[in-house]
């Protein structure tokens, strides 16, 4: 009995991380996923001239939280909002920020980052990327 206990507690210890990797590929794993906490990116759209990134979240039982949504050129930031308030318990903003198209192929990416604290605790982050598909600018 003692023996799957043990394993019972390694599989839901294992199924806890899992479910608190973030999004993107390249942050690390933050415990704001468990408390109810998500960042979502939207795929980048473009509209000739601009390139537009665009992000929401939903954060439940915070006490301050901040949305910040960049744009990124091949890895690089293009451009960045200005941190928005998300309402406590409730819905982030959704906020968008835009850069030229350049000529070229480059990999546009939305990238969403949630900063928020639980009482006086250190700030958490939670964070959300998605890029364009091949083809996604392809015109008629």
């Amino acid at each position: 009995m003692k023996t799957k206990f043990s394993i019972a507690a390694l599989l839901i210890l294992t199924a806890v991380g899992t479910i608190g990797t973030p999004a993107s590929a390249d942050a690390t794993p933050s415990p704001a996923l468990l408390a109810g906490c998500t960042a979502i990116s939207k795929t980048p759209t473009y509209s000739q001239p601009k390139v537009w990134a665009e992000g929401t979240g939903r954060c439940s039982g915070v006490t301050q939280a901040n949305i910040i949504v960049k744009l990124t050129r091949d890895g690089t930031v293009v451009r960045q909002t200005s941190p928005a308030i998300c309402v406590p318990n409730g819905n982030c903003t959704e906020v968008s920020t835009s850069g030229n198209n350049q000529s070229g192929n480059q990999l546009w990416c939305s990238v969403t980052t949630i900063a928020f604290r639980f009482g006086n605790s250190a700030a958490q982050y939670v964070t959300d990327r998605k890029c364009e598909t091949a083809g996604w600018f392809t015109q008629p």
